[in-house]
């Protein structure tokens, strides 16, 4: 009697596992993309952070360089003058 069971029946047994499995494979892929978008967004944040950095220490760094540029310009004046 057990070999008489049809085969279209063994393949409906396994129609849900097929379903279950595609649903997880699905719910796994939602849950990487979701990482994988705040993984970018926290990046992004970070890099505009250190730009926004990098771009006060350029502004610190040509407000040295002009004032050392004026030093040096007086003081070629004043060693003109002396001459």
């Amino acid at each position: 009697m057990g070999g008489d069971i049809p085969a279209w029946i063994g393949l409906l047994v396994q129609v849900p596992l097929v379903g279950v499995f595609i649903w997880f494979t699905l719910k796994m892929m939602e849950v990487f993309t979701n990482f994988l978008r705040e993984q970018r967004q926290e990046f992004l944040t970070s890099l505009a952070e250190i730009a926004s950095q990098l771009e006060r220490m350029n502004d610190l760094l040509d407000r040295m360089n002009e004032r050392l540029v004026v030093k040096k310009r007086q003081k070629r004046r004043s060693d003109a003058d002396q001459i």
